[in-house]
């Protein structure tokens, strides 16, 4: 244990790996590509829950997720409102969270069409002129995660529970990695608990999973999110004479603002690194993404 000096850790925030729950804002049974042969940007077929950016504002707010940070990584982890960690370089810290509000968040359903129509929270809510759904649908949805990680595993189950208190039913599922990683590069879900993993020094561009480019089969923008204003700051960001850190700290901090408004994800929290070592293990001295950078300096003593 660390208390009586046998081994030493070194922790460290933003950590490289950051969780989340995502949204497929297309037709799970109708799944396209952005863009037709011809390079034409495609009308997809909403879903019929999560197109309407109201839904997915209210489940923001339905969702405590410091009980998920409590439970999941026991604490050690920061809370994430966009697309950057708190302390990355390019985080803005003016794009405000989501406050935890599940009687906002009931009333935002209701205005968005999606009735509590028997007073009864643990009862599905129901489309009465709903933006996309056919009235009579119940407010029901699958969540997806890979089996065997109990964080991941932990998270859902508070999601399930706290959406149950304002009346939306979530399928709450663990199947194999390689099935649910198939299930995403077809798009035919209605919503998935992962994570990504960053690097140091901190990659800001993320083109790969956010541009409409990236919306096909098998491409990392599984949620069919398309925002042609953020396609563009993308290419700014990375274009900025001379890669002026400030300028680019500006166009990141838009992106940010506007995901935030948008919520193509569910953000939760970045995980906090950590190292350990046993005390015999002499000479370590790491930081940041490197644990083994002067491993050539390490000596063992008796």
């Amino acid at each position: 244990a660390a208390e009586d000096g046998s081994f030493q850790y070194y922790q460290f925030s933003p950590g490289t790996s950051w969780d989340y729950m995502a949204f497929n804002l297309a037709n799970p049974q109708n799944p396209q590509a952005a863009y037709d042969e011809d390079g034409n940007l495609i009308e997809q077929d909403p879903h019929p829950i999560f197109g309407d950016l109201r839904v997915r504002q209210a489940i923001n707010m339905a969702v405590n997720v410091d009980d998920i940070i409590s439970g999941a990584v026991f604490g050690y982890g920061a809370r994430m409102q966009s697309v950057y960690a708190p302390g990355s370089w390019p985080y803005a810290e003016d794009v405000p969270f989501y406050d935890f509000d599940p009687e906002a968040a009931a009333a935002m359903l209701e205005e968005a069409g999606w009735v509590d129509n028997d007073n009864d929270p643990s009862t599905p809510r129901v489309a009465q002129g709903a933006m996309y759904a056919e009235d009579g649908t119940e407010m029901t949805f699958t969540l997806f995660t890979n089996q065997g990680n109990t964080r991941r595993t932990a998270i859902g189950t508070v999601i399930q529970d706290q959406l149950s208190q304002i009346g939306i039913q979530v399928d709450f599922q663990t199947i194999d990695f390689n099935v649910l990683l198939d299930v995403l590069d077809q798009q035919t879900y209605d919503a998935f608990i992962l994570g990504w993993r960053n690097s140091y020094p901190f990659r800001a561009d993320q083109r790969q999973l956010w541009a409409s480019t990236s919306d096909v089969i098998a491409g990392d923008n599984f949620t069919s999110y398309i925002n042609p204003e953020l396609d563009d700051l993308w290419v700014q960001a990375s274009t900025v004479p001379g890669c002026d850190i400030e300028a680019r700290r500006e166009i990141y901090g838009q992106i940010q603002q506007i995901m935030h408004e948008d919520t193509p994800y569910l953000f939760l929290y970045s995980i906090n690194g950590m190292y350990a070592w046993n005390s015999k293990l002499q000479g370590v001295e790491p930081y940041p993404g490197a644990f083994y950078w002067n491993i050539s300096e390490w000596t063992v003593t008796q």
